[in-house]
C-alpha cells in the first residue's frame, strides 16, 4: 500500500510540494499559489500542511490578507530554488546547435556530384559550422558496407529504382537525364551545317566516349591490354572521371554523354554544346543514403537537412543564372530569325 512516510517514519517530499512552496513564497498567499497549480483552496491547503509537517515549522504565517514566510522558509527558498532548476535541467530537451559540430564527415561519390550538390552548398555549411570538415570519399560498389561499418556516413547514388535495403534510408535529391555533349562547330552542330541533334547511328559514326564508374576497389578492364579485336570499339575512352570527360571532345568529333546538368554548367566555360538526350541512357533518380546507425545523430541529421535544402550560395546562384554558350547562341540566331 502507498504511504507518504520514508523508511524512517518521516514524510516523503515530492517535486509538487517543492514546487508549491516556491509559488506561495512567490505570492505569499495561498489563494493565488492555489489558482497556479490548478487546485482548490482545500487541497492547496493540506499541501502547505505536508510542508510544516515535514520541515516541522509554520513556514508561512497569516499576515493581513496575506501569508509572510518565516526566516526558516526564507532560508529554505534558495536551496528550494536550486533543486527545481536542477531537475528543470534533466527534463529540458537537449537543444542542438549546428555550430557546435566538430567532426569530420564522410560522403561518398562521384566527382560530378561533388561539383553539382556538394560545392554549392560547402561554404555556408562551413560558415554555419566552422569546426566541421568534409571528406569526399570515391565511390565503389562495395559503399554499403562503408555505410554499414562507419567508414562512411552518407552515399550519393543514382538508381533507376531505389533498391529495398534494410536498415537503409533512401532521400531522392533529384532526377537526372544524360545529353549528349559535343565541341563547338562539331559536324552534327546547327552552326556547321549538321542536323542539330545526334542519333544512336551518329555515334557509331564518331566513336563515343563513355562513364563508366569503378567497381569494387579497380576498375574492370573492357579487355585484355593490347589484345587484337576483330572489330574496332565505338568507344573510343572509358573514363570514370565526369569533369575531365568534356576535354576529350574539344579536339576531336568524339561524342561524350554525360549528365545533363553538369554538361549545361561546363558549357558555360568550355567551347562545348550540349545536345538532345541520349536514348541508350535513360533518366536516374539521385538519392541520399545512410544508414540506421546513423539515422537519430542530431549532427548528422542536421547536416543531411542542410545538403538536401535548396540554399546554395551566392556564387553558385550567379553561376547557376550564367547564360550558357548555347543559349546564348541561341539568342544571337533569333533576331535573325525574326527578321525573315
Amino acid at each position: 500500500m502507498a504511504t507518504n512516510l520514508s523508511e524512517n517514519g518521516k514524510l516523503k517530499l515530492d517535486l509538487f510540494s517543492l514546487q508549491f512552496f516556491k509559488s506561495l513564497y512567490q505570492f505569499c498567499s495561498l489563494t493565488k499559489a492555489a489558482e497556479e497549480h490548478g487546485l482548490p483552496v482545500s487541497s492547496a491547503s493540506r499541501h502547505l500542511a505536508k510542508l510544516r509537517d515535514f520541515f516541522g515549522d509554520q513556514l508561512f504565517t497569516h499576515c493581513g490578507t496575506g501569508m509572510t514566510p518565516t526566516p526558516r522558509a526564507d532560508r529554505l527558498m534558495p536551496q528550494i530554488n536550486a533543486i527545481l532548476k536542477q531537475v528543470n535541467g534533466l527534463l529540458a530537451e537537449e537543444v542542438f546547435e549546428p555550430s557546435a559540430i566538430c567532426a569530420t564527415v564522410r560522403i561518398g561519390l562521384v566527382d560530378n556530384a561533388a561539383l553539382t550538390f556538394i560545392a554549392p552548398r560547402a561554404t555556408d555549411l562551413q560558415k554555419t559550422c566552422p569546426d566541421l570538415t568534409l571528406e569526399l570519399i570515391p565511390l565503389y560498389d562495395d559503399f554499403f558496407t562503408l555505410l554499414n561499418n562507419g567508414q562512411m556516413d552518407f552515399a550519393v547514388y543514382p538508381f533507376t529504382k531505389a533498391p529495398e535495403r534494410q536498415s537503409y534510408h533512401f532521400l531522392k535529391l533529384d532526377t537526372v537525364t544524360f545529353s549528349y555533349v559535343v565541341r563547338k562547330h562539331h559536324p552534327l552542330t546547327l552552326e556547321a551545317g549538321g542536323p542539330g541533334v545526334v542519333t544512336e547511328a551518329d555515334a557509331e559514326r564518331y566513336r563515343m566516349i563513355r562513364l563508366r564508374r569503378h567497381s569494387g576497389s579497380a576498375v574492370n578492364p573492357t579487355a585484355t591490354p593490347l589484345k587484337n579485336q576483330a572489330q574496332r570499339d565505338p568507344v573510343a575512352i572509358y573514363t570514370a572521371y565526369f569533369l575531365s570527360s568534356p576535354f576529350f571532345v574539344l579536339e576531336t568529333d568524339h561524342v561524350l554523354v554525360m549528365p545533363t546538368p553538369t554538361a549545361e554548367y561546363l558549357s558555360s566555360f568550355l567551347p562545348i554544346q550540349v545536345m538532345n538526350l541520349c536514348p541508350d541512357s535513360p533518366p536516374m533518380d539521385m538519392y541520399l543514403i545512410w544508414h540506421e546507425r546513423v539515422h537519430a545523430s542530431p549532427a548528422l541529421q542536421w547536416i543531411r537537412s542542410f545538403l538536401v535544402s535548396k540554399k546554395v550560395s551566392r556564387t553558385w546562384r550567379n553561376l547557376s543564372n550564367k547564360p550558357s554558350r548555347k543559349t546564348s547562341a541561341k539568342k544571337q540566331e533569333e533576331p535573325e530569325l525574326s527578321q525573315k
